[in-house]
Parts: structure tokens; sequence; C-alpha cells
């Protein structure tokens, strides 16, 4: 999952506020945790017993060396989908020398260019995979600056879906705005994974992937009563988001020709700062709604 929190402590008191990381700057809100029912169990217990969906769940690793961003740049233009200049620093530059003075040589190792020429890094634990930023504020506003993209060492194909969830990532923190609630901040990213994976022909594997990963947030959910807020609310995001971003993507893979011209456009439109995740979900029907309902629905797909 990606680090969507941060703790900061409140003087005076001892409870803890959590804080997500550039919240104001994207003026999100913060949505309250969601009851979820007993009865959630049994649709969990549905999918971890399901061997087809345990079966594809782990990811064979492979350290061979990655040659997908090429093949990368080529899905966008199939798909259409324009990606929009972001700014990064320059591999080079040792991050760890920046102390919040903007100096000639810091500044200087900052780039504005294409996503895919952010550094990428490699981790062993699938669970830290993210697109690693930090904000400036200059006199021309606020900026966010890419460090990395994280990812996982895992077999070429799923490496290839999860770059494109973490580039949708620097697109849509690279705009203001393009997501109202911290709750459907994963929604596009995981949209969009799947459009990768459904090209890759590997989309069975990614669907069944994210199943198994909201099965497990279920059942933490449902039987972990002493849960952190922090946790819960990400628990909570990816569930939403999960849930939405599948009814986002059958819609387009069931849809006519002009359906798909117009759900592509969509996400041009967020990916340029002219619409948010909410003015979409909202024109394909697609926000989120009773849980157990939607569960039930997509487990008979």
């Amino acid at each position: 999952m990606d680090n969507l929190f941060v703790y900061n402590k409140k003087n005076g008191d001892d409870s803890d506020r959590i804080v997500r990381e550039k919240e104001n700057f994207f003026e999100m809100e913060r949505s309250n945790p969601i009851i979820y029912p007993d009865s959630l169990n049994d649709l969990s217990d549905e999918i971890l017993n399901d061997k087809k969906i345990m079966d594809n769940y782990k990811f064979d690793k492979k350290k061979e060396k990655r040659k997908y961003v090429l093949k990368s740049k080529k899905i966008w233009k199939e798909l259409n989908i324009k990606l929009e200049k972001v700014t990064f620093l320059k591999s080079e530059y040792d991050s760890k020398k920046f102390n919040g003075v903007l100096d000639k040589e810091f500044m200087n190792s900052l780039l504005i260019d294409y996503p895919y020429y952010v550094p990428i890094s490699f981790t062993d634990n699938y669970l830290e995979t993210q697109a690693s930023t930090f904000q400036l504020t200059l006199k021309s506003g606020k900026c966010v600056v890419f460090k990395n993209i994280l990812l996982p060492k895992f077999d070429k194909k799923v490496d290839s879906f999860i770059y494109a969830h973490e580039i949708t990532h620097t697109q849509i923190e690279n705009k203001s705005g393009s997501s109202k609630f911290i709750t459907n901040s994963e929604t596009l990213p995981i949209v969009v994974e799947q459009l990768f994976a459904d090209k890759l022909d590997v989309l069975e594997l990614n669907r069944n992937n994210r199943l198994q990963c909201l099965a497990i947030a279920l059942k933490e959910l449902v039987t972990n009563k002493d849960m952190d807020f922090c946790t819960k609310i990400t628990y909570d995001t990816y569930i939403t988001s999960i849930l939405q971003a599948i009814d986002l993507f059958n819609k387009y893979l069931s849809g006519s020709n002009y359906i798909k011209k117009e759900f592509i456009n969509h996400i041009n439109l967020i990916f340029n700062g002219e619409k948010n995740i909410e003015d979409m979900l909202d024109n394909f029907n697609s926000n989120y709604g009773e849980i157990d309902y939607k569960l039930s629905k997509l487990l008979k797909k």
C-alpha cells in the first residue's frame, strides 16, 4: 500500500492527530471511517477460500533487468492517455543534502519532464510501492517534487501495471484537486493498472490480486476492533477505491466505442487538472454504495 499518512503530535495533547501528507495542498476532505457489518466476514472468507484467486495472488519474483519503460510509453499512446510533465530530482543528486534551503545546486537538480523519466528504485517489500514525493513552496506557488518511483521485484508484466499505477499517482498528485476525498485517492490508479493489465493480457491475475487485497482489508476491519485511525482510513481507502475502480473498468470493458472514448477523455481531464475523480464516478454512476451488495455483485462476475 502507498504511504497515505504521516503522524503529527498536537501540543498539550497525548492523542495522535493523523494528517495526510500534502492534504492541505490537495484540499482533500478526511472521510469518517466506514462501519462494516459482521456479515462481511462471510464474503471475505469466500474470496480467501477461492483457490483460483489464491493461486494468482502471489507473484513470482524476478531479478533480471527491467525493460518495460519503452513498452509502457507505447501502451499509454495506444490507450490515448496523455501524460502531463512533472517535476522531479535528477537521480545523481543526493537528496540527503537538501536541508530546506534552495541552493543553486538543488534548483539545478530539478527537472520538468514526463513521469517515465522519474528515477526508479526497487524493493523486496511490495507494500512499499509508491511514487515518493516532497513539497516545495516557491514564489510561483506550491510544487510537488518526485524523488523516485519505488517498484517491487516482480515479473515484468506485473511490474508494468504496477508501474502504470504509480505513474498515475504522479499525474493526480501533480494537480491540486484531483480528488476531494481520501477514500477515492486510489480509484484512478487502480483503474489505469487494469487498463494496462488488459493490454498485457494479465487482467485476471490483476483482478484476483485486488480481490485478495480487498478480502484481507475487510477481514481486518471487521475483526480488529482496536485498529488505529490511520490504518482504518487506509483500509477504507483501498476497499472503496478497489470497488469503484473495478466497477468503472467493467463499464469501460463492456462499453461502446463512444463510452470508451468518453472514459479515456475523463482520465485526460483529471490528469490536466480540469476534472476530479468524483466527476468521473458521478458520470459513470460508480460511486461507493452498499458494500455488501457491491461485493456480492463483484463475486458473481
